[in-house]
């Protein structure tokens, strides 16, 4: 079985939008004390429901995930800091070289992954042009996805892509061939069909 490595860095002083412009084509949410956008990052800045989140809606967002199939952002808002900048984090399986600011930190190595998808509870009703897959649920209504690539069959169930990586647990329990999670990721979203 193959291994592979974790490559990790942070930023500690960066504005949602920066932060965010550093995964292009990325999916996830954002939190605000108002609302929960699922979102992703397109030229335009931070989009949700097919249209660009305002400054002022940023400047509430306090937590972002964004991920692709191989990197994610987290973005933790500072409440200390009265101009919405945060502290940034990118795990990702391929070496990363980022803009000046951002800090290396240390790699995790050997690692083994495991892909397990969380269902979301809305099924495929449509794409509405614009990259948006609507899906819908009698508990919540119409809800819209970030969507690359070919539409799924309508009625699959979405999920969001979790991804874990295995590695030796710590002292004399991975001396003696124990594992354990050592970290885990969004990767994006997914179809499922029965």
């Amino acid at each position: 079985m193959n291994t592979l490595t974790l490559y990790r860095c942070t930023h500690p002083r960066l504005g949602v939008a920066d932060a965010a412009a550093i995964l292009p084509g990325a999916v996830g949410y954002l939190y605000s004390p108002r609302s929960f956008w699922i979102a992703r990052v397109t030229n335009r800045g931070l989009e949700a429901s097919g249209a660009p989140l305002s400054s002022e809606q940023l400047q509430q967002v306090y937590e972002v995930r964004l991920a692709t199939d191989q990197a994610e952002l987290r973005w933790l808002r500072d409440p200390a800091d009265g101009m919405a900048h945060g502290r940034a984090a990118l795990l990702s399986e391929t070496p990363i070289t980022l803009p000046p600011g951002w800090e290396k930190a240390e790699s995790l190595e050997g690692l083994h992954k495991i892909d397990t998808p969380i269902i979301l509870t809305a099924v495929t009703d449509r794409l509405d042009g614009q990259g948006w897959l609507v899906t819908n649920a009698p508990r919540h209504g119409e809800v819209h996805l970030p969507w690359q690539g070919d539409p799924p069959l309508r009625q699959s169930r979405i999920a969001w892509c979790w991804r874990e990586y295995l590695g030796p647990a710590p002292g004399a329990a991975g001396q003696d061939g124990n594992v354990t999670v050592l970290a885990a990721r969004l990767s994006g979203l997914t179809a499922l069909t029965a």
